[in-house]
């Protein structure tokens, strides 16, 4: 008679191997964590890319002026620049978190559009010095923010620090002690402080209070 083995796991393997998975399954989720974070800051930088390229195509068909947005328009930016930016995703932030918003913002930078309500999630440069300017004022517009995370919530959308769009088109990323007002170091080159002064030295018009 011929005894066949039985083929299977004893509890002992079953356990060790739920082990090394749990140890390899903790090992990974911080990973993934820090690239799904990573992936979306690349999605509000490509936002912002595209927002300030707009911002540049909306001065060209107004004889070189910028858009005039203030602190409390900012839902002027769909009517602005929605027809050079048509995919109102484009105005919306992944990490953005609506919750975190004070109330009375909501009329400040939310539409309602066929019967459903949409807000900017980014904000632009409420400067009057800046926004309704001609770009050809300024002496560098790689220091001229346009565009960027909204600065006075609560948490930081990208680790430490939020994204900023320049007139030239680019985009950073800044820890915030590189560009909010309580920090000696929110300089541009000029000594101009905090970012929504930045590259305020133009045409011999020199007017860029330093941080304190």
């Amino acid at each position: 008679m011929t005894c066949r083995r039985r083929i299977g796991f004893t509890l002992i393997e079953l356990l060790v191997v739920i082990a090394i998975i749990s140890v390899l399954a903790a090992m990974l989720l911080p990973a993934l964590g820090a690239a799904r974070s990573r992936a979306k800051q690349t999605t509000c930088s490509a936002n912002l890319h595209q927002m300030a390229f707009a911002i540049l195509m909306y001065a060209h068909d107004y004889d070189e002026h910028l858009p005039n947005v203030f602190w409390n328009t900012q839902y002027q930016q769909f009517g602005l620049l929605a027809r050079y930016m048509p995919d109102l995703k484009a105005f919306q932030c992944p990490t953005a978190r609506h919750e975190d918003w004070d109330s009375s913002w909501l009329a400040f930078y939310c539409i309602t559009t066929n019967g459903m309500q949409v807000c900017a999630d980014y904000k632009l440069n409420d400067n009057t010095l800046i926004m309704p300017a001609r770009i050809t004022v300024f002496r560098d517009p790689t220091w001229v923010p346009v565009a960027l995370d909204l600065d006075w919530e609560p948490r930081l959308r990208h680790g430490q620090g939020q994204n900023l769009a320049f007139l030239d088109g680019h985009v950073e990323w800044k820890r915030r002690e590189q560009y909010q007002p309580e920090a000696s170091t929110a300089k541009d080159p000029f000594g101009c402080c905090p970012w929504w002064r930045w590259g305020l030295v133009n045409g011999g018009l020199d007017i860029c209070p330093a941080c304190p």
